[in-house]
């Protein structure tokens, strides 16, 4: 367990920019934002080798799992890392070029399946991870939604039902995912539980952000 949390936003940082260089300057940025050390370089160098020590401490070996260049440091290559993040990222770009729907569901599902909620919450104040979660959120729903199309047209409706369930507990404000969790559930005739769905969602809307439901979703309620 790691105790510091400057170790833990540098080891934070270092991992999900594994697969480039970072300067000095730019994780000085990252680790201080608002300049509150005196000498941020020496800092930074300070809490590099106690990364390295507790790399070395967990792994144990000679392995340097990080390089010191000029002015910046980087990830070693040799040394495989694979973050969840990135076979989510994947799973979505091969879903987007693949043209085989089946393929297609089976890609958008892994993803799906990857993502947890907000990225590295302990850390979300972070001005670059408030980036990247927004990033990874974006993705996640648009990933929702497609996913949901294909199911209903595959006619897998109680999978497109847990799909839009799930992504409504990440995001309840989402009128389409909305939409789309009440034709589920249309599809598996579970009427009433449509019905009720659909006044949660009305209310939910009109207390958070103040709008009616859109022509869509009524339309859907009057069916």
């Amino acid at each position: 367990v790691i105790r510091s949390e400057m170790l833990t936003k540098l080891l934070a940082y270092v991992l999900c920019h594994h697969k480039q260089e970072m300067s000095v300057q730019e994780l000085t940025e990252a680790l201080w934002p608002e300049d509150t050390s005196d000498n941020p370089a020496g800092a930074l160098k300070n809490l590099m080798y106690r990364l390295r020590s507790l790399f070395k401490k967990t792994w144990g070996g000679d392995i340097s799992f990080i390089h010191t260049g000029h002015g910046s440091y980087s990830w070693n290559k040799d040394v495989v890392l694979e973050l969840d993040t990135e076979v989510f990222d994947a799973a979505i770009r091969k879903a987007k070029a693949e043209k085989d729907p089946e393929i297609q569901t089976g890609l958008l599902l892994q993803a799906v399946a990857l993502y947890q909620g907000p990225f590295l919450p302990k850390l979300a104040n972070e001005y670059w991870i408030i980036t990247q979660g927004a990033y990874y959120q974006g993705l996640y729903l648009s990933a929702v939604k497609k996913l949901a199309k294909l199911l209903e047209a595959a006619g897998r409706y109680e999978e497109m039902a847990n799909c839009c369930s799930q992504a409504l507990q990440f995001e309840a404000l989402d009128e389409d995912i909305h939409t789309a969790f009440i034709r589920a559930l249309i599809g598996q005739n579970k009427t009433k539980m449509a019905m009720d769905h659909y006044k949660k969602a009305r209310d939910i809307l009109y207390e958070n952000l103040g709008v009616a439901p859109s022509t869509e979703l009524r339309g859907i309620f009057e069916e």
